[in-house]
């Protein structure tokens, strides 16, 4: 399990708790890295140095990327489990994720999470995401995966699918890799609609501290490109799955994250897309669903405004 520690010291002792406290028949190695944290922090991590079967790694703070890339290094077990250090994992996590996996010998296994909303360190929302086990997006046998969301934690991987691929050092929007590149790899996996992870979003939460800044949510277009580069350096194909997950983050993912920039960083954006898509659009025949269909046509089209009204009504 491998959990970047960047400061955080509020919660982070929960989150190592619920690590720890996991009603398991398997062994499992806790890795922490302390990514550059504050002295309090430090102090927290001091607690579980005696731990047997936690590794503590501190390093400068590089980044949640580097982070996380140091705990794969480190990594000894056949399967890794990634954890945030402001959520917590359920105590049955390892159970239930471990119990599909060694059953089935899938290369990845999705469990549910749950979206808890604090404030002021109350708890005033509780959401449950239980995905549908139906293709409801119409995706080939091979894409079928990408109905899921590609976020590194609430799953098990076989080590192996890293092998080769590490997350992005000095970008946001890290997580890419996940849609783009893991989940292309995998030969096999399952969902289990049980709840494993519980994703808090409260006033400082990184992803929310990242969201309010537009400084640097031009990246999302970036990470794509990067994705691509990524994509070839393995050996990954440029096949229909590969159009599909870039058309996809090409809607409404890339346009919520630039709509409250500059308008014209946003138009140049929007073109720049056109080319992204030119360079991996497959030779052969392909469907795609009204979403796609609709944004893959505003952009050929280079109809800005109605890319806009598409990405909003989905």
């Amino acid at each position: 399990i491998i959990c970047p520690i960047d400061n955080y010291e509020t919660v982070i002792k929960c989150c190592i708790e619920s690590m720890i406290n996991q009603k398991t028949k398997y062994k499992y190695e806790i890795i922490l890295i302390d990514d550059g944290s504050n002295q309090p922090a430090k102090l927290i991590l001091k607690q579980y140095e005696m731990y047997s079967n936690i590794t503590i790694i501190y390093q400068e703070n590089k980044g949640i990327s580097s982070a996380r890339n140091t705990g794969i290094n480190h990594a000894k077990g056949k399967y890794l489990m990634f954890v945030d250090c402001d959520d917590v994992i359920a105590d049955n996590c390892v159970e239930i994720l471990l119990d599909e996996v060694y059953k089935t010998n899938n290369d990845i296994v999705i469990g549910s999470h749950n979206l808890v909303k604090e404030k002021n360190g109350k708890v005033i929302n509780v959401k449950n995401y239980i995905y549908s086990q139906y293709n409801i997006n119409n995706y080939e046998k091979e894409e079928v995966i990408m109905n899921y969301p590609g976020l590194p934690w609430g799953k098990v991987y076989k080590r192996e699918l890293f092998e080769d691929i590490r997350f992005p050092e000095g970008y946001w929007y890290e997580d890419t890799i996940i849609q783009f590149l893991i989940f292309r790899k995998e030969k096999s996996f399952s969902y289990i609609p049980k709840i494993v992870y519980e994703y808090k979003w409260y006033e400082g939460n990184y992803s929310k501290v990242q969201s309010k800044s537009n400084t640097r949510v031009i990246e999302h277009f970036w990470i794509y490109k990067k994705m691509i580069e990524e994509n070839d350096r393995i050996g990954l194909p440029k096949d229909k799955t590969l159009y599909v997950v870039l058309l996809k983050h090409l809607g409404s993912y890339l346009y919520n994250a630039i709509k409250d920039i500059d308008i014209r960083y946003q138009q140049a954006l929007f073109v720049m897309s056109k080319q992204l898509l030119l360079e991996i659009r497959p030779n052969t025949k392909y469907k795609l669903n009204f979403e796609l269909k609709e944004v893959e046509s505003a952009i050929n089209n280079n109809d800005f405004n109605t890319w806009i009204l598409i990405c909003k009504s989905l």
